[in-house]
């Protein structure tokens, strides 16, 4: 096996590009974010190398204003309609409250999953490799449907049909990944899937029981909520000992959702062929989580400073100067840290660890035609779907 990806994108020229995008952004109400984001693109697409030779991205401003407009008009219409009938439900049938709200709530959860698969086309169509563009073909609306329909069987299972929902929406997706004249080839089964995300799964039941059980059961569970006649929390020592507990619920569960992603993606890779060639991912847990740690420290000395200014505004108003500069400075520099200390060493760290049998065959695909959107991802955008 051969280490055959690398991306050697230069901090100085990262930095200046956010900063640009950040400034030309505010100063045109966000209208440049579309150019912003093509030559980003054109910067990131460029540094990452396959052997000798490296990736370029071919998407224009125009393409992405054009279909964010595009995706701005049919959202607007199609929630329109959908919230006038729900409405006259729920007058109808004030009972129906609920079901309007669900359902709603299924309409932009599928239109998210909608975006994201429109998305991958969009910009592995516009990237291409010694001239060869890649593809992304199958139906975004049949990726949808796949999603929803497991999405609901992991809701009434209780999160056991979640394993099978990864590895059909994997296989669906791979599968219908092109390079030119050739396809991708991806053969990984949903009992595999199951070893990976069961710790996950089961986790996230018991945690849901005891929830369920402790609300419904504990008069003292409700009375941590409870509140003065002066709006004051009325416990708020049980009231804080509730929260750190929830966060270290949510700490624990998101520690072990990375170890499976990282799994998931070292097994996704080795059961992915291309053109004959067979590859491998060693993805660390420990550096991911490394650089996990970094941009949550970053974070969190960012929003303790601003925490203790709210806290020591109490004792002088004045210092209310401080915090909202504090405020800004994080508004402006939050983008630029994720990127810095997340996004792209995440980046590097992915291209790094992938290997190949044979990198030879990318250099013998033959260019080769396949649909591929007009426009850019409009939805992605309209819905802030995907980080690049």
């Amino acid at each position: 096996m051969q280490f055959f990806l690398s991306c050697d994108i230069s901090n100085k020229a990262l930095v200046r590009r956010l900063i640009i995008n950040k400034i030309f952004g505010i100063l045109t109400l966000g209208i440049y974010r579309f150019w912003g984001k093509t030559h980003f693109r054109r910067l990131l697409w460029q540094s990452i190398r396959i052997g000798n030779d490296r990736l370029t991205y071919h998407g224009t401003a125009k393409e992405l204003f054009l279909g964010f407009l595009i995706a701005i008009v049919i959202l607007a219409v199609l929630f329109g309609i959908v919230g006038i009938l729900l409405q006259i439900l729920v007058i109808s049938i004030p009972v129906m409250a609920f079901v309007a709200q669900l359902m709603n709530m299924v309409l932009l959860f599928g239109f998210w999953q909608f975006a994201r698969y429109r998305l991958w086309r969009y910009r592995l169509s516009r990237t291409s490799y010694r001239t060869v563009r890649f593809y992304q073909m199958g139906s975004a609306l049949t990726y949808t449907g796949l999603y929803l329909w497991w999405g609901l069987l992991s809701v009434l299972s209780l999160g056991w049909a979640f394993p099978k929902l990864k590895a059909v929406t994997a296989n669906y997706r791979i599968n219908n990944m092109a390079f030119g004249d050739q396809s991708f080839d991806y053969h990984g089964r949903s009992s595999d899937f199951y070893k990976i995300y069961w710790p996950v799964v089961a986790y996230s039941g018991i945690v849901g029981l005891v929830a369920a059980f402790a609300f419904y059961m504990s008069n003292d569970f409700k009375a941590m909520f409870e509140m003065t006649a002066d709006g004051k929390i009325a416990n708020p020592q049980a009231f804080l000992s509730l929260m750190g507990g929830y966060l270290g619920v949510l700490l624990v569960g998101g520690v072990l959702y990375a170890v499976a992603r990282v799994r998931e993606f070292n097994y996704v890779i080795g059961k992915t062929r291309f053109s004959g060639a067979g590859f491998a991912a060693n993805l660390s847990v420990k550096s991911v989580f490394k650089i996990g740690l970094g941009v949550f420290l970053v974070n969190a000395v960012f929003l303790g400073a601003i925490g203790f200014g709210i806290w020591a505004v109490g004792q002088n108003p004045l210092l209310a100067i401080i915090i909202i500069v504090l405020f800004l400075v994080y508004f402006l520099a939050v983008n630029l840290v994720m990127y810095i200390f997340f996004y792209i060493p995440m980046l590097k760290l992915v291209c790094a660890s992938i290997a190949t049998d044979r990198v030879e065959v990318f250099s013998d695909v033959a260019a080769s035609s396949h649909d591929a959107p007009a426009y850019g991802e409009g939805f992605a955008d309209a819905l802030d779907v995907g980080a690049f």
